[in-house]
């Protein structure tokens, strides 16, 4: 797995840049897996959906995520824009 760019960032990362976005504390809880899949299966979500998006989440658990990729400016010609600008650009929506 390869991280669009251009950083690659572990959940805590992105939450401490929500944090800073919104100006409010966001915390990542690193939940177990088969909480996750449980609460997903719970919610209405088939087997099936829950057991690849937990082992999704896994990928990033595990460091497999840390390759950062050339893919958006590749195809777009424009860098790609950091989870913290991503995160002040689009702030409302992370609002009640």
């Amino acid at each position: 797995m390869t991280s669009p760019g251009p950083e690659a960032l572990t959940h805590g990362e992105m939450a401490d840049q929500l944090s800073d976005a919104l100006g409010k504390h966001v915390a990542f809880i690193d939940i177990p897996e088969e909480a996750i899949r449980d609460a997903l299966i719970g919610l209405g979500m088939r087997e099936w959906q829950a057991d690849g998006l937990v082992e999704e989440y896994a990928h990033y658990r595990r460091g497999e995520a840390e390759t950062v990729s050339t893919a958006v400016q590749d195809v777009t010609g424009h860098r790609a824009r950091s989870f913290s600008t991503f995160a002040h650009d689009y702030k409302q929506a992370f609002l009640p």
